[in-house]
């Protein structure tokens, strides 16, 4: 499946945003987790967008690259 697929990585782009909530909230562990979920997406949805914005999010978070 390619990016241009009408957007197969939104789900993806959503735990990006909650990821980014758990961590406003504390809970680094659980945002990292689900970093790697939408990491995975990025990866079957072979989608280079969302796999450069759960990077940048990850750098942005000060989190480590492996959970």
């Amino acid at each position: 499946m390619h990016e241009q697929a009408g957007g197969a990585d939104w789900p993806g782009r959503n735990l990006v945003h909650l990821a980014l909530a758990q961590a406003k909230g504390g809970d680094t562990t659980l945002a990292r987790q689900t970093l790697t979920t939408a990491e995975s997406i990025a990866t079957a949805a072979a989608s280079r967008r969302l796999a450069r914005e759960v990077t940048e999010t990850v750098h942005r978070l000060g989190l480590s690259a492996t959970p």
